[in-house]
């Protein structure tokens, strides 16, 4: 099929074949990085900010819990102090907010999902009773600030319930800490899971890549080759048909031709070509070597009528 495609086709056929090679190349590559571009996605974009929002909650809680503890010692009564450990919750629960806000509108798998799920009631069991804390001390201050002793039945049965219901806070906070840490380390899997495919992938790719260009190389070279082949051997027959013709002639052996089906039909014409010359000029020489011939020999042949140029 190639041996009879014209030379151009055959040029035009390698640069094909060429700009195919980089036609794959480039697309293998692109779908490689958009690929990439998804986990780099998938881990700076979802993953981080989210272990990041959950470790915002869980700082606030701390926060929260520290404040907690202060409410609970019956040593810290001054009314600075304690103003201080109210802040102190308010700080931890509006940086355990702003943890949420970044967290929950993220992306999340199905089994990040059902976990979240699950986390819902837990915090908000925690918060309501920090809340609680929050209020039966507040309720003691106001106790103290109205004349009431540390020692006075009111202010120490304040003081148990306080005292109950920071052991319920300090339930649900370990409750909700350890599923918080379920969640950041979900994430930090997933992210690790996505680093691992991406290398993975890019790995693939390139492997891929460079067979495409290996393949390519080696049929542009094969296909070089046969051009290169293909054209010398069209020029050495030219030659070999052009120096058959012209010893020929030297021998006179005018009846020689040369032979066209040697050649790829695009060539065909220029032995073609020689042919029809030979028989052009070669014509009129017969005629006038039979005439000398036949005059020779007595013999008057007629009055040549036919037209030569």
């Amino acid at each position: 099929m190639l041996r009879n495609m014209k030379t151009g086709t055959k040029v035009l056929a390698g640069f094909a074949m060429a700009i195919a090679v980089a036609v794959i190349v480039g697309l293998v590559g692109y779908w490689g990085i958009h690929k990439l571009s998804g986990h780099v996605d998938e881990v700076g974009v979802v993953r981080l900010p989210s272990i990041r929002g959950l470790n915002l909650m869980a700082k606030g809680m701390l926060h929260a819990a520290y404040g907690n503890r202060g409410l609970v010692n019956r040593r810290m009564m001054d009314s600075t102090v304690r103003a201080d450990q109210y802040k102190r919750i308010e700080d931890g629960l509006k940086i355990a907010d702003d943890g949420w806000k970044m967290y929950e509108p993220l992306p999340q798998t199905p089994e990040e999902a059902v976990m979240w799920k699950e986390f819902i009631p837990l915090w908000d069991k925690w918060k309501k009773e920090l809340h609680n804390v929050v209020d039966l001390s507040r309720e003691k201050d106001k106790l103290i600030a109205a004349g009431a002793k540390l020692d006075a039945p009111e202010v120490q049965k304040l003081d148990d319930q306080v005292f109950a219901a920071d052991q319920e806070v300090r339930s649900a906070m370990n409750v909700v800490y350890a599923k918080l840490d379920d969640l950041v380390k979900l994430n930090a899997k997933v992210a690790e899971d996505s680093v691992t495919q991406a290398q993975q992938e890019a790995r693939a790719d390139v492997i891929i890549m460079f067979l495409a260009i290996g393949v390519g190389a080696v049929a542009l070279t094969l296909l070089g080759v046969f051009l290169a082949r293909n054209i010398a051997h069209i020029l050495t027959t030219l030659i070999g048909e052009t120096k058959r013709l012209a010893q020929a002639a030297v021998e006179g052996k005018l009846q020689v031709r040369g032979n066209p089906e040697l050649l790829t039909p695009e060539f065909r014409p220029i032995v073609e070509g020689f042919n029809a010359t030979l028989d052009a000029v070669i014509g009129p020489l017969n005629v006038a070597a039979e005439y000398v011939d036949r005059i020779s020999k007595g013999d008057l042949p007629p009055k040549i009528t036919d037209h030569y140029n």
